[in-house]
């Protein structure tokens, strides 16, 4: 679209050293995650409903029988969901934007990931499954049972969908107030993956509404601290120091 303004401000030292250090952090927390030791039956054997609060013990009564369907449609949910922000390129004004799109896409999904693996690295919160005596003991020793908190499956489904519509919206701002409708559609595809997740044995109810709340402002705040506003004295921006990282904020008159 040739005249168009551009909705998005993309700094390529700033944004590639988000997307590396993000990357880096997700790729580090794996590794530790991947070395942890497998859980002991007598630690499992340990675990009871007085371990879980009232509002997530829910999750204790799924049948660990459906646990393979479950995980398959979350999967399937989160796989879905990160392509789908590729049909915002079929857009003539996000296509007038593809590379900053594009790199603010990748920085989202960076950030996501690398703060998603060290949540569950610092909490160490076990999976339902875990609790669950009717599962098989490989089901509940596995060493990937301290990932509960919070679920990556919503946090990254969230994540995406919620970026499609902010990207959108700011690219049609004629849209006005329908462009709730897009924010209330985006909702609907990590809802449903976190829903799966609990029946897989996975997660806990509020594993899945923090990952849905830290993925969905995850989605909407990169896209939105980019973003230009034409005749605004005032920007923010997240700028990265040799120590530090942290906000500028500018002010012209």
């Amino acid at each position: 679209v040739q005249g168009q303004e551009r909705v998005y401000h993309v700094d390529p030292w700033l944004d590639g050293g988000l997307i590396l250090g993000g990357t880096g952090a997700f790729v580090f927390a794996r590794r530790i995650q991947n070395d942890r030791p497998q859980l002991s039956m007598e630690d499992v054997r340990r675990l009871g409903d007085h371990d879980v609060p009232w509002y997530d013990r829910s999750a204790l009564r799924i049948d660990p029988e459906q646990q393979r369907s479950a995980m398959l449609l979350s999967d399937i949910g989160l796989y879905g969901s990160m392509a789908a922000p590729a049909l915002l390129f079929l857009d003539p004004k996000v296509r007038a934007e593809w590379g900053s799109v594009l790199t603010l896409y990748i920085e989202t999904a960076a950030i996501a990931s690398g703060s998603q693996a060290w949540a569950c690295l610092g909490t160490g919160r076990y999976r339902p499954i875990t609790y669950i005596p009717e599962a098989s003991w490989t089901q509940r020793l596995d060493r990937r049972n301290s990932n509960s908190f919070y679920s990556g499956h919503t946090g990254n489904a969230a994540m995406a969908t919620f970026f499609m519509a902010k990207v959108y919206s700011d690219m049609h701002p004629e849209l006005g107030a329908k462009r709730w409708w897009l924010f209330g559609a985006a909702a609907i595809p990590p809802a449903l993956t976190g829903y799966t997740r609990v029946l897989a044995g996975k997660h806990f109810p509020s594993d899945v509404v923090a990952g849905f709340l830290v993925g969905a402002a995850q989605g909407v705040l990169v896209p939105h601290l980019h973003k230009r506003w034409p005749g605004s004295p005032v920007s923010l921006l997240p700028t990265v120091f040799p120590d530090a990282v942290g906000m500028q904020l500018s002010v012209k008159w």
